[in-house]
Parts: structure tokens; C-alpha cells; sequence
């Protein structure tokens, strides 16, 4: 092998699957076309401030922010839409396990060949983000930091398209995309507005705002891509565990951060923890449950601690509905403390409300659970039913200035109770939408305690079975004794 041949093919330490996927991804047309018509662009924009001369950057610096956030929160991210899936629907993803990788390693590997080509189109850019210095007008620094902002939202988005790949719901994975576009598109143009803008880099709130947006950013990162391996993984594997845990720990700190600090409202913490534990939920929810007795040994080795945690942390739809209760405990505890003082909700309001979230999130499970008979894919009739619920929730809104008996009479539906509870005009009547949600509450339970009693059984049963093992044989102990 010669010289050349070295430097031309990737290191032996780099993962395969990221030198499959950049060898792939490179190649393809989308990726090609975006490259060329973005490098087109921004000579353009070179040729215009060559011919404008000092001071040309006012009229074309909206059009040349955009452009490079819909390139990088639009077309790059998008290309993870079936970066999962394609391998799922062309059987190869036995191929790809036979390498011996982990679905964590496939499912970053995929993330990190998605955006290390996101990163080659932002490096490409640079050189005419330095030119705009020179046509005055803008600050370099501003300049650069704008531009590591929108990498760092591509990322998200890119991780979050790989997880949901894994999905094999084309329709669930195509309204997902649609909303993760409005939500570049929006961003983009937040970006835009912000584009002229000379950030106070040594205010302190600032540090911490940016501190906070890339600590998230690095988390919904991670549980994305922990989600999209969770889905392709085998029984054995075990990914939900470490996600819940963290997940606990950053909606902990999410609502805790108004106690921290003074200078932090709690309303947009409450409402963002309250974001954060809906996706958590649709997560948890779905999962398929694991009949592995290895993936419940580590649990038995515990005790009873042990066993207790088996129905909150490990994977499956059954640990997540309790999962979701201590979620929704945290969120109620929270709309109590800071709805009294900050919302102006009564402690019964309060309650009310966290109830009625947190039997919003369990409700398509009493549906299915009733009215389906093990459903072929959970994830996507979870979300079709979610979607029906709040679409009748939304009906009955519309209504009720003109007919408010159906509001009552859908009351029972937690999210109806919810739209019900944050209105002040029912304020008379919190108790008794309280004691409606309480008992929606119960009921979602109790059915999917009923549905679950197999999953019971057998975690009980491994229970039995390692404290069999565990106990000394007879005919050994009488030995030690003799």
C-alpha cells in the first residue's frame, strides 16, 4: 500500500458504521446538490459585496442567514428521516449486527456520519462569514458564534430524526418531520432577527442561558439517540434503565432551577418540564417489555429494593406507566408550590391540573388496552389515539360557550378535565373535576395492572427462581455442619 493509498482511506480506529455512512452519504444527490448550491450562493454573496462594496452586508444579511439555517436545520437533518428504517425494511440490520456493534454504537454512528457532513458544509462556509468582516458591517465573533448556535440545533434535530427512523411508521415518522421543519423554520427565522444582533458575552445571565440551551441540547441529543437504540436493540439490551435515571435528574432540575435562583421564572420551567415529561411519556409507553431473565438479574441482585425498581426502570410499557406516576408526581408537587404563588391557582386547581396531565399521558393506554388486542406497532397507535383525544378535547372547547353540557360530559377525559381546570371560570367546581380525574386516574391503572398481570407474573417468577439458586443446597450445608 502506498502512501497515498493511507492518506486517502479512513483510520482503522473511526467506527465502521461512520465510515459507511459518510462513504454513502457523500455520494448521494442530496447532499451533493446542497454543497453546490450552497457554495453557489454564498459567491454570490462575495460578488455582490465586491461590487457594493463597504457596508453592502444590510440588504443581503436576512437572505444569507437564512440560507445556511435552512440548509443546515432543514435538508441536513431531514436525511435522517430512514436512516434506521431503511436498514429495518432491506434486512440488513442482522448484517450490521453480525459486526458485533451495539445498537448505541449503530444508532451515534449514523448520528455522528449525519453530522460530521453538517460540519463539513459549516466549515465550508466559513471563509465567506469572514469575507462579510471585511464588507464592514458585521461583527466576526457575533458572526461565528451564530453560526456554532445553528450547528448546535442541527445536531438536536439531526439526533432527533435518527432516533424516530427506527420507528417503522412512515405516516408517525412523516408528521414528525413536519413538525420538526415548521420548528426549523421558525428557528431560522428567529435566527434571521437575531442575525444583526451583538450578543453580551459577558453578561452573566447570558453565560448561564447558553450554559442551560447547550445542557439540554447535549441531553435531548443523547435520549434521542438512546430512544432510536432502544428500538432496534434485543431483548438483552438494556437502554432504558440509564435513560429514565437521567431523565428523572434533569426534570428534577428543570423545575428545581426557580428555587436556585430567584431570577429564574418558574412558569417557563413548568411548562418546559411539562414538555420534556410528554415526549419521556410517549417514550416509556410504547416500549416493548422484556422477558430476558438476564436483563432482570442485575435487579435481583438487590433485593427488595431491587424488585421494586424492576417496575419503574426496566423497559417495557408496564414499569413506564409507574414511570410516568412518579413524573407526574414531581410536575403536581411543582404546579402546588409555584401555582400558588406564581399562577394564582388555588392548591386544589393546582392538584387538578398536574392530576389531569398525568392521566392525560396514561389515557391512550385505557383505550388501548380495551379496545385493541396487542397492537402491532404501540408507538404509532399511542400517538394516533393522543391525537384523537386532544382533536376531542379541542371540539368540545369550541362548543362550550354555546352547549357546555358536553364539556361536563367529556370531563371524564383527562385532557378535556385539563382544559376544564386551567380555566378560571370553573374555579367553583375544582373539587369535583379533581375527583373525576382521581378516578380516570385509577381506573387507567387498574386496567393496565390487569393487562400486565403476565409481566407480573414472570418478574415475580425471576424473582422466585434467583433466590432459589441463591439458597445453599441441603446436602452442602449439613456437610459444613458435620
Amino acid at each position: 500500500m502506498t502512501a497515498t493509498d493511507k492518506l486517502s482511506d479512513f483510520k482503522d480506529w473511526i467506527s465502521p458504521i461512520i465510515v459507511k455512512e459518510l462513504r454513502q452519504g457523500m455520494r448521494t444527490r442530496l447532499f451533493t446538490a446542497a454543497f453546490i448550491v450552497l457554495q453557489g450562493f454564498m459567491v454570490l454573496f462575495v460578488m455582490i459585496g465586491f461590487a457594493e462594496g463597504s457596508g453592502s452586508n444590510a440588504g443581503t444579511s436576512g437572505f444569507f442567514w437564512f440560507l445556511i439555517s435552512i440548509t443546515l436545520l432543514l435538508v441536513m437533518p431531514l436525511r435522517g428521516f430512514a436512516a434506521l428504517s431503511s436498514e429495518i425494511r432491506l434486512n440488513t440490520m442482522d448484517l450490521i449486527a453480525l459486526t458485533r456493534m451495539s445498537s448505541w454504537r449503530i444508532t451515534a454512528g449514523k448520528w455522528a456520519a449525519l453530522v460530521s457532513q453538517t460540519a463539513l458544509l459549516t466549515v465550508a462556509v466559513l471563509p465567506y462569514v469572514v469575507l462579510r468582516y471585511f464588507f464592514g458591517g458585521v461583527n466576526p465573533i457575533s458572526e461565528l458564534f451564530f453560526l456554532g448556535l445553528i450547528l448546535t440545533v442541527s445536531c438536536v434535530l439531526s439526533a432527533a430524526m435518527v432516533g424516530l427512523s427506527a420507528f417503522p411508521n412512515f405516516l408517525v415518522r412523516a408528521l414528525i418531520a413536519v413538525g420538526a421543519s415548521i420548528a426549523a423554520i421558525s428557528f431560522s427565522s428567529a435566527m434571521v432577527g437575531m442575525s444583526n444582533e451583538n450578543f453580551a458575552f459577558d453578561d452573566p445571565e447570558f453565560r448561564w442561558g447558553m450554559a442551560a440551551f447547550l445542557s439540554i441540547s447535549a441531553f435531548l441529543t443523547y435520549y434521542f439517540l438512546a430512544m432510536g437504540a432502544t428500538r432496534i436493540a434485543t431483548e438483552a439490551d438494556n437502554y432504558s434503565t440509564l435513560k429514565r435515571l437521567i431523565s428523572f435528574l434533569v426534570t428534577a432540575i428543570v423545575l428545581g432551577l426557580p428555587l436556585i435562583s430567584s431570577s429564574i421564572d418558574s412558569e417557563p420551567c413548568y411548562v418546559i418540564a411539562g414538555i420534556l415529561i410528554a415526549f419521556f411519556a410517549l417514550d416509556a409507553l410504547t416500549e416493548a417489555p422484556s422477558g430476558v431473565r438476564s436483563l432482570h438479574l442485575p435487579f435481583n441482585r438487590k433485593g427488595m429494593l431491587g424488585f421494586a425498581l424492576q417496575f419503574l426502570l426496566t423497559p417495557g410499557w408496564f414499569s413506564g406507566v409507574f414511570y410516568v406516576l412518579c413524573l407526574g408526581l414531581m410536575h403536581t408537587v411543582a404546579a402546588v408550590a409555584y401555582g400558588t404563588t406564581d399562577f394564582s391557582w388555588s392548591a386544589d386547581q393546582a392538584i387538578t391540573i398536574g392530576v389531569a396531565i398525568t392521566g392525560t399521558l396514561l389515557f391512550p393506554l385505557l383505550i388501548i388496552h380495551l379496545f385493541f388486542t396487542e397492537p402491532k406497532n404501540l408507538f404509532a397507535t399511542y400517538f394516533f389515539v393522543q391525537v384523537a383525544v386532544a382533536a376531542v378535547g379541542f371540539c368540545l372547547l369550541a362548543v362550550q360557550d354555546v352547549i357546555p353540557a358536553f364539556m361536563w360530559a367529556g370531563s371524564p377525559i383527562p385532557f378535556v378535565n385539563f382544559l376544564m381546570s386551567v380555566d378560571d371560570s370553573n374555579n367553583n367546581y375544582d373539587s369535583m373535576l379533581l375527583v373525576l380525574a382521581l378516578l380516570t386516574l385509577i381506573v387507567t391503572i387498574l386496567v393496565c395492572l390487569w393487562r400486565a398481570a403476565p409481566l407480573i407474573q414472570q418478574i415475580k417468577s425471576f424473582r422466585q427462581d434467583f433466590l432459589a439458586k441463591s439458597q445453599p443446597s441441603p446436602s452442602l450445608s449439613t456437610a459444613t455442619d458435620e
